[in-house]
């Protein structure tokens, strides 16, 4: 079940990068975009890493941890050593503990490394996040890349119905069709890291869009992990066009001010990815909505 997790959290990720930067404390003040993970010298690559192009371009790695690894301080210092080489700028890193059982006390945010003679050898400061200490209400009003972690929080556990409702009334919301049911799905595969399978069952029952989700039926016709990753496949794509219109919205807000229905209702017709994609870069420099709309 751990792939299954992972391929649920990395999309999730990947889709409100923004968001997640947010929420670890680090708020950007520029674009973001997810890039190559590889550190090519080691076996395996980070979990997420993204670029944030302020004026001082840096970069964002977080490591999603479910479960305990007695040396995941010392590997997301590794990861970010490399990637400060590879990209030659600033690497912030953090650690998203997802459950209690991927605690520690050793991971306190600092690591540090002391030679035989008693002289420091490293002293690195990371961030450690854990989600069940996170308020619930805070993650359902905040922003909409974390609002599937709020039934994971130990505030969330004695009214899991009403959280669960109103998560999906937010989706229906702001994210209705095809991502919105995805991002339900995400929600209900990641209650799993925290409450046996009936018990998420029997919560979400009834609950609208889950039965025509792309991930759920997926899931029923292919089996568990396979079913959630072609799931995911079929809504990332729709997931993507959400996240760039999100994006575009924020960027040219900070020059243009806050958009008017009609363009908000005239971006959300846009299906040309290619065309959102220079929308966004075009964004910052617009000298009008009407005139960043024009972007063909």
């Amino acid at each position: 079940m751990a792939k299954t997790f992972d391929v649920v959290l990395k999309h999730l990720v990947e889709q409100y990068p923004a968001a997640w930067l947010s929420g670890v404390g680090w708020p950007p003040a520029g674009p973001v975009r997810v890039i190559d993970a590889d550190v090519s010298t080691v076996s395996a690559g980070a979990d997420k890493v993204f670029r944030v192009d302020e004026a001082t371009p840096w970069i964002a790695h977080l490591e999603l941890q479910a479960g305990p690894e007695t040396e995941l301080a010392d590997r997301a210092h590794l990861y970010n050593v490399l990637l400060r080489r590879r990209h030659r700028v600033a690497v912030r890193s953090a650690i998203v503990l997802l459950r209690r059982e991927a605690d520690s006390p050793r991971l306190n945010g600092l690591l540090e490394h002391l030679d035989p003679a008693g002289d420091w050898e490293r002293r690195w400061r990371y961030r450690v996040i854990r989600v069940w200490q996170l308020a619930a209400d805070a993650l359902l009003t905040g922003e909409m890349g974390l609002l599937p972690l709020a039934p994971l929080t130990d505030d969330a556990e004695e009214r899991l119905r009403d959280v669960i409702h109103r998560l999906d009334e937010r989706v229906q919301k702001e994210a209705p069709g095809e991502w919105g049911r995805t991002l339900e799905s995400m929600s209900y595969w990641i209650m799993g890291l925290r409450y046996p399978r009936e018990l998420v069952d029997e919560l979400w029952k009834g609950v609208r869009g889950m039965e025509e989700s792309s991930t759920y039926q997926a899931t029923i016709e292919k089996g568990v992990e396979k079913g959630v990753k072609i799931g995911m496949e079929m809504g990332v794509e729709i997931g993507r066009k959400a996240a760039l219109r999100d994006a575009i919205l924020r960027q040219a807000a900070r020059r243009l001010g806050a958009p008017p229905a009609e363009v908000v209702a005239a971006l959300n017709g846009i299906e040309d990815v290619a065309r959102l994609d220079r929308m966004f870069d075009r964004a910052p420099d617009a000298a009008s909505w009407a005139d960043l709309l024009a972007t063909s």
